[in-house]
């Protein structure tokens, strides 16, 4: 989406003022979020790509984008450019937006009037100038996207090219638009031009340099067709010029700076990573660490061997007792890598050693079993114990060094119903059930099953405040939907909803009550009304996202109270959550050890806890460790 934007153009959006504050005030909240979960934005780069996507929800498109400003703009600058990712962009980065607008306006019309000022002048010049140098060094082929043929594209070269030649995959297609995003046929540490122009042109492509960049991390070249396929000869059909990008999984690097080996998730141990065990099978600790060595001398071969030491030293050392082990060998991988290794490697170094005798009175786990890829949020592995109270111990494995690990989804604690532990309350049941909806009609659908009193285990079902914004529209609260309540916030005044409760009541003569009174009274809570005005309602746009706030707000603040309050559904609550066992590893590179750390959560106390409605974020919950 970022046209021909020149790079002092994308230096003046990462430098502008209005886009740094938006860039700290969403770090701020990211720390918010984080912290709420025992974490902090110091970890930021040693969480995993699902737990980004949690906490960066409806504040960056993507983690990468909450590192730092540069990555923030060149998350804008690279997205799919579709209308419901700038949608999305405008709706919760209007400054960034803004700024990119502004320099997308300069491109166009490059003429120049009499009588202009020397300023545009200037700017003119030298975005001329840069274009001429720019095609004198390289040949930029500007990327075509076409609706009817690039998908057929795309399915071509993932299939006859990628998958034909065992070139790890992965589909990126839904957060940075028509992409395909492949290892490089000349090995994972060479991505360069010349070499793959060959490669390409046997299947009927070319290959070049585009300023379209669709990774921060990996580089990024256009195929383009030159010829016509068709569905009798290649099963697939699109005319000669059609393209699409392409992103070697190949990193890149920076001057100065140690080149990384280590890509996201390939030394996990699900099927994107290592793959040791896709059945989910118990495994020793044998049989862990010479299927781990394996398909580590499998992935990195002929001149990463090195690498493969290295990471097989790493695992070696991990099958020792002791919070620290003294590492074998000195470790030559970037800053990047090594995090990478903590994150994702960890999960298998964290097995191994919690199958040897440690400290900790239940360990060593007899066999350990990973779960599928993607079935659990927090959960890493399962420790096999011998204590037949604790059969199968779910355990969390957390990287970096310092803070608590917490737990941060109640979808998990669903999870561990479903797969570990009996239901044993209905109502909590029901209220994990609620995290299929939205965030905004979640809020409505906790609040109908919330008692109005919860401390009263006879109460009936609606909480206080759903019942009191239901007699506010005249409906039954069974029947309220998010809908229901946006439409009714859209049919009355903003004025009439704050009543003299409204910032500037007395300079707009209002005296009556508001409407939303009730609503406020019945859930103790009233939203900042300042705020409301000045910012949420400030554009129509935003008007249209915010106009339901001071009614949906106090509903979602009354949630955590309210079921902390319920004595059943907490006890159940902290009788799945305290199952939950936690490894903490780090590698100090410094001080060359391998550091462990263990909590087994059973005398932890859990509550439930709402980020708020701006954030974006469904109900989860927080933890207090005892030390």
């Amino acid at each position: 989406m970022h046209g021909q934007l020149k790079s002092h153009q994308v230096d003046v959006i990462i430098n502008s003022g209005a886009v740094r504050d938006e860039f700290a005030q969403k770090v701020k909240e990211l720390n918010r979020r984080l912290k709420l979960n025992g974490m902090g934005y110091s970890e930021w780069d040693t969480l995993n790509d699902r737990q980004h996507e949690i906490f960066t929800d409806n504040l960056f498109l993507d983690g990468e984008g909450a590192s730092s400003p540069e990555n923030y703009v060149a998350g804008a600058l690279e997205s799919c450019g579709c209308p419901t990712t700038v949608e999305e962009l405008h709706h919760h980065s209007p400054a960034l937006m803004g700024e990119i607008e502004k320099q997308q306006e300069m491109l166009p019309d490059m003429t120049v009037r009499i009588g202009e000022s020397i300023g545009i002048l200037d700017q003119t010049i030298d975005l001329l100038l840069e274009q001429i140098l720019n095609e004198e060094k390289v040949k930029i082929v500007p990327y075509q996207e076409s609706e009817e043929f690039t998908p057929e594209m795309r399915g071509y070269v993932r299939n006859s090219i990628a998958k034909a030649n065992n070139l790890k995959f992965i589909d990126d297609t839904k957060r940075k638009g028509p992409i395909n995003k492949f290892a490089s046929p000349l090995g994972q540490d060479n991505a360069e031009l010349e070499g793959l122009k060959p490669f390409f042109k046997k299947y009927g492509f070319d290959i070049d340099e585009t300023d379209i960049s669709k990774s921060g991390q990996y580089y990024s070249y256009v195929l383009t067709a030159t010829r016509d396929f068709t569905k009798e000869k290649d099963k697939y059909e699109f005319p000669r010029g059609t393209q699409v990008i392409y992103v070697p999984l190949v990193m890149k690097t920076k001057e100065g700076q140690k080149k990384s080996y280590i890509i996201n998730k390939s030394l996990a141990p699900g099927d994107r990573g290592l793959a040791v065990d896709q059945g989910g099978k118990p495994m020793g600790k044998r049989q862990l660490m010479e299927s781990t060595a394996a398909a580590v001398n499998r992935k990195y071969t002929e001149e990463l061997k090195p690498v493969a030491d290295q990471l097989i030293s790493i695992l070696e050392s991990s099958n020792n007792s002791g919070n620290a082990i003294a590492l074998d060998r000195e470790l030559d991988f970037s800053d990047k890598d090594f995090k990478t290794i903590s994150k994702d490697y960890g999960e298998i170094l964290s097995g191994v050693w919690a199958m040897n005798e440690q400290k900790a009175d239940f360990l060593p786990f007899s066999e350990v079993s990973y779960p599928a890829e993607g079935n659990y949020r927090l959960v890493d592995f399962f420790g096999i114990s011998e204590d037949p109270k604790e059969p199968k111990v779910p355990v969390s494995v957390k990287s970096g060094g310092g803070s608590k690990v917490a737990v941060s989804n109640i979808i998990e604690a669903q999870k561990l119903i479903e797969d570990s532990l009996p239901p044993q309350n209905d109502e909590f049941l029901g209220v994990a059930a609620t995290n299929k909806f939205t965030q905004r009609q979640q809020i409505i659908e906790l609040n109908k099953i919330l008692k109005e009193d919860p401390a009263n285990p006879e109460s009936e079902k609606g909480s206080s405040g759903i019942r009191a914004m239901a007699q506010v529209m005249g409906e039954n609260f069974e029947d309220l939907t998010y809908e229901k309540v946006n439409q009714w916030c859209f049919d009355n005044s903003v004025e009439d909803m704050l009543g003299n409760k409204h910032p500037n009541a007395e300079e707009l003569g209002l005296t009556k009550p508001a409407l939303l009174q009730p609503v406020w009274d019945a859930t103790g809570t009233t939203p900042r009304l300042d705020v409301y005005i000045n910012n949420r309602l400030s554009t129509p746009a935003s008007e249209k996202e915010w106009r339901s706030l001071v009614a949906m707000s106090p509903l979602g603040q009354a949630m955590a109270p309210n079921l902390n309050a319920n004595v059943d559904i907490k006890e159940e609550f902290n009788r799945l959550a305290r199952a939950l066992t936690v490894i903490q590893n780090n590698i100090d590179v410094k001080k060359k050890v391998l550091r462990f750390s263990i909590h087994k959560f059973s005398e932890a106390n859990f509550k439930f806890d709402w980020p708020g409605y701006v954030s974006g974020n469904k109900l989860g919950f927080i933890m207090e460790i005892n030390k």
